[in-house]
């Protein structure tokens, strides 16, 4: 069968630091299945318009069935955003596992979606890894990189056991899609980078510097400014084709002061920085 539209899929193995869950812990704890040394986990997924669907096969007895339509991260303004992370509640998740063959699906909500970003403490930090995961361990995520992003666009990502020590065997399989399956090494490699070009090498005093922004991924609409020291012209800065301009401004500083302004997205604002020091 021919499949006209292509997702990535990263796979994260327990090689990583943190405190992760895979589902070859969670199937360990699904009520009526006793916990089992080897088994095959196909996870399958489908997308039908704007509906992308997810079932949890163990054994060929499907355990988790969902259905999300992606349309709620177009709809909802604080979901509409660049370079968004989402994950499932725990708690649906715990609720909708079963050890009953043939389980109905499951429509997810707006509340059954945790803001990965915006839950987390962490997200000025440029490695992934070290966001504070606040209880949401499901480990299925959904990465949106731009909100012009077509939905078979979207990144899906899956934690899995560390090949060396496998006891459970994951496979991918979709109906719908060409699945593009990546090892996630590391986290961060799902975050567009952001070059920066300025218009000068050195900035005097009230003096300013132009900077021009261009992101990996042309379809981001805009990159968020966060000054430390010094000032800029826009704290938003709108692209056209992934390039976007800001002036940096030393007003008010004296010679030998530093510049640092972060630039990122919506909520990761720690993705580059420019800094500089006042001549």
């Amino acid at each position: 069968m021919f499949k006209e539209k292509k997702m990535k899929l990263y796979t994260r193995t327990k090689n990583c630091h943190g405190n992760y869950i895979y589902f070859d812990d969670m199937i360990k704890y699904i009520e009526g299945l006793e916990e089992i040394s080897s088994t095959v986990i196909n996870h399958s997924i489908n997308l039908n318009g704007s509906v992308l669907s997810y079932k949890m096969i163990i054994d060929d007895h499907i355990r988790l069935n969902l259905n999300i339509d992606l349309n709620m991260f177009k709809e909802e303004p604080s979901l509409n955003k660049d370079q968004l992370l989402f994950g499932i509640n725990d708690s649906l998740v715990n609720t909708c596992l079963s050890a009953e063959d043939n389980i109905t699906p499951y429509n997810v909500t707006k509340s059954d979606i945790v803001n990965f970003f915006k839950e987390s403490n962490l997200t000025k930090d440029r490695y992934i890894e070290s966001v504070s995961y606040n209880g949401n361990k499901f480990p299925f995520k959904i990465f949106v990189p731009s909100k012009n992003t077509s939905f078979a666009d979207y990144n899906l990502i899956i934690y899995t056991n560390d090949p060396e020590e496998l006891s459970v065997t994951h496979t991918y399989t979709s109906d719908t899609l060409d699945l593009d399956i990546i090892p996630l090494i590391p986290w961060h490699n799902i975050i567009s980078d952001i070059s920066i070009t300025a218009s000068k090498p050195a900035i005097n005093e009230d003096d300013k510097v132009t900077l021009t922004l261009t992101t990996e991924d042309t379809s981001i609409t805009e990159i968020y400014a966060e000054p430390v020291f010094g000032m800029v012209s826009k704290t938003r800065i709108p692209l056209t084709n992934g390039v976007g301009n800001v002036n940096v401004i030393s007003m008010g500083l004296s010679t030998g002061d530093p510049i640092r302004i972060k630039f990122g997205y919506s909520l990761f604002t720690g993705v580059t920085e420019y800094t500089n020091t006042v001549t």
